[in-house]
């Protein structure tokens, strides 16, 4: 892609070839107008044979799937990602003096590239890391790709003329972001050709087969290296539930799964932002080590929950994944369609979506007299068809999620949000005490409860600050 430079508004990034190529984001509006595919196909039946009419019916029936609703949170996201972007090239200019210096000390370190002893001693501070994560079939990935979509990925320099008019001659293939997934039982190994194997993608060059005989020390130095040559702003490494757990050593083995501390190391370390996209399984492996969790959701996270019934991006979804226009003898209303879709598939896209579709294709090979997307149709195609979802949707509806591995985290966010209201309580009656407006120097152990308490003449005992922890559910006796 041919590049124009345009100075960045932010003096901090100006000057920056990488950054001032990426030519201006979205605004919220332009984002939606491309994201958005949500137009059904339209049917010319003329000169078809009425016999046939069913069967061209249900191939425009099975686009659906090939409709997208922008969800609510995506532009948030898109906002974010692009900022991490520009972010990771603040201390990465191709024309500053720390470009060579670093690509130097990435040389030195091949030995023992976990170390980063000589990259340490830069000083370059860690970049922005993210993470997405939530139930399969909410469409993280797909949001995550659509997003992505919209920023150019490949940019070719040739020159750059700073503020002061001097030219500079650049030769570099900009890779502003790369996209890859963790494999389950796939080694550290297999996924640094995997990396390889993106960046060939991208560029046209053929870095996989040049450096296929080197082992995992040596493959991390290699790839380092191509980070910086080739500008790469952001890693996106999807499926991260099949990261493994936390390794207790610095060595790095043949046959060792990918680990997100290796992930942290290998990227991090040099200042390239990384984004992380699982589903719930991966909180387990961020709880285990704060240090990690805290690095992994420096630029924040995004858990996607399943889709609220009367959320705008439920209502437009169904509208889109709806079309009603080839029933025959549609009755039921869209309302009531929405809400039984929402009660079967809980709220998830991509059920809900497959749900429709295989219940309106069922419907053409009816009467005319009787095609009506209704609740009955699509109850019964839920039983037949979608049976084998049934006992994991069930348990997700009731709270059951220690009946499924997938869904065995949400009980963990679960008591992380009511652990958090508790908290917001406590917060608010301190604040109520220890506020200045009314006198200001009240004993802090001597809380006044709340305003609709129903009693009010307790013993100062009764109203210490450690009764509340206690009757809120936190039991601080010990506690020094």
């Amino acid at each position: 892609m041919s590049v124009t430079y345009l100075p960045h508004p932010n003096s901090q990034y100006r000057g920056n070839p990488y950054i001032e190529a990426l030519g201006l984001p979205l605004d919220k509006k332009s984002f939606v107008r491309k994201v958005n595919q949500t137009k059904t196909p339209e049917l010319d039946l003329s000169g078809v044979p009425e016999s046939l009419h069913d069967y061209y019916t249900r191939s425009a029936i099975d686009n659906i799937e090939n409709i997208y609703v922008v969800r609510d949170e995506a532009y948030r996201l898109y906002d974010r990602v692009r900022r991490m972007i520009e972010s990771s090239y603040q201390h990465r200019n191709p024309l500053s003096p720390n470009y060579n210096r670093l690509l130097v000390a990435i040389t030195r370190d091949k030995s023992d590239p976990i170390a980063s002893t000589n990259v340490s001693r830069l000083g370059l501070p860690r970049s922005q890391s993210a993470f997405l994560c939530g139930l399969s079939g909410l469409g993280k990935s797909t949001m995550v790709q659509t997003i992505l979509d919209q920023i150019p990925q490949f940019l070719d320099h040739s020159s750059y003329v700073d503020e002061s008019g001097t030219e500079h001659r650049l030769n570099v293939q900009q890779i502003t972001y790369i996209y890859t997934e963790v494999y389950h039982r796939r080694s550290s190994k297999d996924f640094l050709k995997q990396i390889l194997a993106t960046i060939d993608e991208t560029t046209g060059n053929n870095y996989t087969h040049e450096y296929r005989n080197e082992n995992a020390t040596v493959l991390i130095a290699r790839i380092r290296k191509l980070i910086i040559i080739h500008g790469i702003g952001l890693i996106v490494v999807d499926e991260c539930q099949n990261l493994s757990k936390h390794r207790p050593t610095d060595e790095i083995r043949t046959n060792e799964r990918v680990s997100m501390e290796f992930l942290e190391e290998l990227f991090n370390s040099i200042g390239v932002a990384m984004f992380f996209i699982g589903t719930h399984a991966m909180i387990s492996l961020l709880s285990d080590r704060i240090t990690t969790a805290r690095r992994a959701s420096k630029s924040g996270s995004e858990i996607m929950e399943t889709c609220k019934v009367d959320s705008s991006f439920w209502n437009r979804f169904i509208m889109a994944v709806c079309p009603l226009q080839y029933m025959k003898k549609q009755k039921t209303d869209i309302d009531t369609i929405s809400r039984h879709v929402h009660n079967l598939s809980c709220g998830i896209p991509a059920i809900a979506s497959s749900l429709v579709r295989s219940t309106m294709a069922y419907l053409t090979f009816l009467e005319p007299k009787n095609q009506d997307l209704s609740m009955a149709a699509l109850d019964k195609i839920f039983s037949e068809e979608f049976r084998v979802l049934k006992p994991a949707l069930k348990a997700l509806k009731k709270g059951h999620y220690h009946q499924f591995d997938d869904l065995n985290p949400m009980a963990m966010l679960e008591s992380i949000d009511k652990n958090s209201e508790r908290m917001d309580r406590i917060a608010a009656i301190a604040s109520n005490v220890l506020s200045p407006s009314d006198g200001g120097n009240k004993n802090p152990d001597q809380l006044s409860l709340p305003k609709g308490s129903a009693k009010r003449d307790k013993q100062p005992d009764e109203l210490s600050l450690g009764k509340l922890m206690t009757t809120l559910g936190h039991d601080i006796e010990g506690t020094s």
